[in-house]
């Protein structure tokens, strides 16, 4: 029997491990943010930068939430921010009432396979109820069920079940027959057979045909049929009044490792999903892709060996000269923060170490900013536009050794920033010389 998994927004946990030393939120943000790891909760995160970016994904949420599919792929270098801003994605769409579904592509899970893919899309669900984030995918139908127990009419309450019954038949016969099993199961509470049909629904491959036989099924979810599965789960989320499916698909650059009859295969299943979400078939769903510029760019193994993906992507990347942003390409490209963001996210993560730590730093800001790009660079010969991943994790490090060894003097000096001939360099301002 699968347990019931709903959890606060909010956890005290991190890992698994109860932190005792202070149990701050602060102090677990700086936790993954030394790390190099991003939580499955950003709450609390810092954040700068990508605020059109951040608004399209509103736009497109919007416009799935209408009926009308969308989809956006990222590009950005590891560690530019695609991750964090995916769970801003996911958090802003369950807030919404999104059902969302993240899957991270792994050599035992790529796209070539819609069984596999279908199966672990089925098995990562994420939801909200009463304010709590949710997992399981029994839960999803609760609030159904105990109204159609409660309804004193068991005349309109059948009624309604055949309705949702009748519209599932419209994508699968299968699909609907053991969904009216699960949710009759459900209502003599035989969790037995709910059970059971559930994993069918869910694509698991290995239940005996005899229990298969009692909700009148054959098989197991296969190529053919899984994509009608997926088609008739979102439009019964819509049936059951959640605003849609986003779909979150993680490191996709897996697809250029493998051997090249796979790879044509990958593309041509994300092709497919591609049109299909976007024409409208799988009903109010979107999918979000995360992967690097080489896969866009690569053109032995990567999207542009497959002409009809490419094709409708249109990577910016490879345009002729500069052009401006147009965020409505189905692309978006991460470039490097700026020097004003990269400003601000240094004065966000120095916060944050005030309320975990109660201290705070002798030096200014930019001075502090100056030490993680000295640390960061391991020279005096500096480039702002830096990955974001590393100049935190460097930053942190300053700020604790700063914490933790107050006094080393060498880090009461302010760095200063000093640009000459389009290099930057850093000299100590104390000195007014280069910093050795």
């Amino acid at each position: 029997m699968t347990k019931v998994v709903c959890e606060p927004e909010q956890t005290n946990r991190l890992g698994g491990i109860v932190l005792e030393q202070t149990g701050s939120a602060a102090d677990r943000t700086l936790y993954h943010l030394k790390n190099g790891v991003v939580p499955s909760s950003t709450d609390g995160w810092p954040y700068v930068g990508r605020q059109a970016e951040r608004h399209e994904m509103e736009r497109l949420l919007h416009l799935t939430s209408s009926g009308q599919g969308s989809v956006k792929f990222i590009s950005g270098d590891y560690g530019s921010g695609k991750t964090v801003f995916s769970r801003s994605v996911e958090a802003n769409a369950l807030q919404q009432g999104f059902v969302v579904s993240r899957i991270q592509l792994n050599k035992s899970c790529l796209i070539n396979n819609w069984e596999t893919f279908y199966a672990q899309l089925m098995h990562h669900l994420m939801f909200e109820e009463d304010g709590q984030l949710c997992r399981d995918f029994e839960h999803l139908f609760d609030a159904w069920i105990r109204r159609l127990r409660q309804n004193s009419d068991r005349t309109q309450a059948a009624g309604e079940l055949q309705r949702v019954i009748d519209r599932m038949h419209g994508f699968h016969h299968g699909f609907a027959r053991a969904f009216l099993t699960y949710i009759q199961a459900r209502i003599r509470n035989d969790r037995e057979l709910a059970y059971n049909a559930a994993s069918w629904i869910k694509g698991e491959q290995n239940i005996p045909a005899s229990l298969k036989a009692t909700f009148g099924v054959k098989g197991s979810v296969g190529r053919n049929s899984s994509m009608d599965f997926l088609k008739a789960f979102v439009h019964l989320l819509q049936l059951l009044s959640y605003r849609g499916l986003l779909i979150v698909v993680d490191e996709l650059d897996l697809i250029r490792t493998v051997r090249s009859d796979i790879r044509r295969t990958c593309y041509e299943n994300v092709r497919f999903l591609y049109d299909g979400i976007v024409q409208g078939d799988f009903g109010p769903c979107a999918g979000l892709f995360l992967a690097t510029p080489h896969l866009f760019s690569d053109h032995e193994k990567g999207i542009p060996s497959h002409p009809p993906l490419d094709g409708r992507l249109g990577y910016p990347g490879r345009t002729a000269g500069p052009e401006p942003a147009d965020l409505r390409r189905p692309v978006l490209h991460f470039s490097a923060l700026g020097e004003e963001e990269l400003n601000r996210l240094t004065r966000q993560v120095i916060r944050l170490y005030q309320k975990a730590y109660d201290y705070t730093p002798r030096i200014s800001p930019e001075g502090i900013r100056n030490w993680a790009l000295l640390s960061l660079h391991q020279s005096s010969r500096i480039k702002l536009g830096v990955n974001t991943r590393s100049y935190l994790i460097h930053l942190v490090g300053i700020l604790d050794t700063m914490q933790q060894h107050p006094g080393r003097h060498r880090f009461h000096s302010e760095l200063k920033l000093v640009e000459q001939d389009g290099v930057y360099g850093l000299v100590d301002a104390s000195y007014s010389k280069p910093n050795e």
